[in-house]
């Protein structure tokens, strides 16, 4: 059932389409979308994989790890104020 889903989604492109959300300022939608990729590749949902290796390797969209980067940087200096 899960994997049935995990392919639907993805080959409505849902997982693609989710990941430039990461950029936004809003910490809850980052959160959101982490999950969401989380749970999209559940049990390493092989379809999923091969999705985003290929959006990855086959486009220039560099935004995706500068704001995982950014989140990194934020998260550290939210550690560090504590």
């Amino acid at each position: 059932m899960i994997k049935e889903l995990q392919i639907d989604l993805n080959e409505m492109g849902a997982v693609i389409k989710a990941l430039p959300h990461l950029a936004r300022p809003s910490d809850r939608i980052a959160k959101e979308v982490l999950a969401f990729v989380c749970i999209m590749l559940f049990n390493a949902n092989a379809d999923v994989q091969s999705s985003l290796l290929y959006y990855f390797l086959h486009t220039r969209e560099e935004s995706f790890f500068a704001a995982i980067r950014n989140r990194m940087h934020l998260s550290a200096l939210a550690i560090k104020e504590r």
